[in-house]
């Protein structure tokens, strides 16, 4: 089986809300990309260092007075945390920078990725990884 890119991959996770006939507006793919970040880098950690990054995130959500956006954001962090263990286990990477280029003829997504740590790492210097490869 041909591995996806880092950014096609993130495309695929995203791609079924954008899909949907009441999802949301092309232009506010990136806003929701930043969720569907902090979700997939959320849910590493959690399933794989036993971290509560997840319900912290669910916990500052709860905080946003206006119910529909509140409700629309603990939804969509929901359907995503779920989409990644269910289709995208085995993708054990963090998502670190990434950006959306607009180019002639649509957009590109570049995506700067590292595998998962080992136990007691810090996550913050690359010292324990590679960058994954785009192509």
């Amino acid at each position: 089986m041909e591995q996806l890119k880092v950014s096609a991959t993130l495309l695929a996770f995203v791609e079924p809300l954008f899909l949907k006939p009441y999802g949301p507006p092309p232009e506010q793919f990136a806003e929701i990309l930043k969720i569907a970040v902090l979700v997939w880098n959320a849910v590493v950690l959690d399933d794989h260092r036993g971290t509560v990054y997840l319900s912290q995130t669910r916990s500052q959500l709860r905080l946003i007075k206006d119910p529909r956006p509140r409700e629309f954001m603990l939804a969509l962090v929901d359907d995503f945390a779920d989409r990644k263990r269910a289709e995208f286990s085995e993708h054990v990477w963090l998502v670190g920078d990434w950006k959306v280029l607009d180019q002639p003829g649509g957009f590109r997504l570049q995506v700067d990725a590292r595998h998962l740590p080992p136990p007691g790492a810090d996550l913050q210097p690359p010292e324990w990884s590679q960058r994954l490869p785009e192509e």
